[in-house]
């Protein structure tokens, strides 16, 4: 089961049951920004290739979660670990 409510700071809250044996998790939708992105044409080809590659794997993805995924990974990188 799956459903989307408000919590009690008037964000909104995914709410997924697992199944019998998993338990309930609520997952808050977080809030995000608009930025815009500079890059040159190589750069814009490896995203592209990217994002093909995922599609063709049937993976669900945009153009903005590939480049907050590369975020993440550069900061475990060199600053260290995420919380969270």
């Amino acid at each position: 089961m799956v459903g989307l409510f408000l919590n009690l700071d008037g964000n909104l809250v995914w709410y997924f049951n697992l199944g019998p044996d998993m338990p309930v998790r609520d997952i808050e939708n977080p809030k995000k920004v608009k930025t815009t992105v500079y890059m040159t044409d190589e750069d814009e080809t490896m995203l592209n290739e990217l994002f093909i590659k995922r599609l063709r794997e049937k993976r669900k993805t945009d153009k903005s979660a590939l480049l907050c995924e590369g975020i993440k990974i550069l900061f475990e990188k060199e600053i260290g670990q995420i919380n969270g």
